[in-house]
């Protein structure tokens, strides 16, 4: 460990520590992604303005009507996925509430 030949303190430059150039390509593609997204979600929501008038919803409650409709479903899809038997396994009984 002594020997004098031997220099303990090195000196890189960032090029040489890391085995490669670093020339921050990782920076445009996220700046380009970034700025696509961004300027099509922007084009998606004009589209929707302009057309909003042109199509209006169905009159009456439907829009309550389908959320109902939605809830509905949820709560029966959780029932039947509680009585479902599991995997391999034979089917478990229905079990009803006093």
């Amino acid at each position: 460990m002594d020997d004098p030949h031997i220099d303990p303190h090195i000196e890189r430059t960032t090029d040489q520590a890391r085995a490669g150039a670093t020339p921050g390509i990782v920076r445009w593609v996220l700046l380009i992604s970034i700025s696509l997204a961004v300027a099509s979600l922007g084009l998606i929501a004009v589209i929707g303005m302009e057309t909003r008038d042109r199509y209006p919803p169905p009159p009456g409650n439907f829009r309550r009507a389908a959320l109902f409709r939605a809830i509905l479903g949820a709560i029966l899809i959780r029932r039947l996925a509680g009585r479902r038997a599991p995997r391999g396994g034979p089917a478990a009984p229905a079990t009803s509430s006093p």
